[in-house]
């Protein structure tokens, strides 16, 4: 079964944690049959080198673009020059463990009515090993659907999903500040398509103060309350939970980066126990 990989790389990306990132690709146990990496926007010539140097090593394909887009637009030129069905998403930060392809796989294989299929993640700080903590996503359709009035009940950078069940929906949508998998999830849940999460780690994913600083601020709200509304307005929000999440959010997202701290830690202990 051929299955390719999707991932974007940007200006500010890190070089070793690319190298990481690429190395987890070339050493799983069921390698990827392509790897299609968009440059969104021009890199610096530290990363081209590497991508340079990995296109070697790995089935890659890439995808230049002549300015930065925002990630789910680069994923989009993407999944325009992918070849095969099934496309495992990855960052180019992140470590997947040698055996996440292999386990989907075998899970895709068995469930051929599936659509997007993820698992958990591990959270580190420097290395795999020194873990700030796991997130936890339910792993039943009905348990993932139930989940979304509350969050992404997917880890994005687990996910393997079909090509063309994404295409379906209108792809990624929303430009910077968007959760732009989030929305997606929930576009798909209205058509009813078939989700499943896998109840183990499949990659190790970097965590900090950056990934949060990210998470705030008033466009980031907006962001966010349009996508519930849809959720709301589409029946997979109750009136309840959409106005709770009205005032929770803005709280959380106009907050100082130490209580938004505070609160992903309570967010991700209530998440982890959901997801056991």
């Amino acid at each position: 079964m051929k299955f390719s990989v999707l991932m974007s790389v940007y200006v500010n990306d890190n070089v070793q944690a690319l190298i990481e990132a690429l190395e987890s690709l070339k050493n799983q146990n069921l390698p990827a049959d392509e790897v299609v990496i968009v440059c969104d926007g021009p890199v610096s010539n530290e990363l081209n080198d590497v991508l340079a140097g990995y296109k070697k090593l790995l089935p890659m394909k890439l995808v230049p673009l002549d300015i930065n887009v925002g990630l789910g637009a680069a994923l989009n030129h993407g999944l325009k020059v992918v070849s095969n069905e099934w496309v495992f998403r990855m960052d180019s930060d992140d470590i997947c463990l040698t055996n996440r392809f292999e386990s989907q796989i075998e899970v895709i294989k068995r469930n051929p009515n599936l659509d997007v299929v993820g698992g958990w993640i591990e959270e580190f700080e420097k290395s795999p090993g020194d873990t700030r903590s796991y997130r936890k996503v339910p792993e039943s359709n009905k348990s993932i659907y139930s989940a979304l009035s509350r969050y992404s009940s997917f880890n994005h950078v687990t996910v393997a999903f079909k090509k063309k069940s994404v295409l379906d929906v209108g792809s990624y949508m929303g430009g910077r500040n968007f959760q732009e998998d989030y929305y997606l999830w929930l576009r798909m849940a209205v058509n009813n398509y078939e989700f499943y999460n896998l109840p183990i780690v499949l990659v190790h994913v970097r965590a900090g103060d950056a990934m949060l600083g990210r998470r705030g601020g008033w466009q980031y709200y907006k962001n966010e309350m349009f996508i519930n509304y849809y959720g709301f307005s589409n029946g997979l929000i109750s009136k309840g939970t959409f106005l709770t999440n009205i005032i929770i959010k803005f709280f959380t997202r106009m907050s100082p980066l130490m209580v938004r701290k505070l609160v992903y830690k309570t967010a991700r202990y209530y998440i982890n126990k959901k997801g056991e």
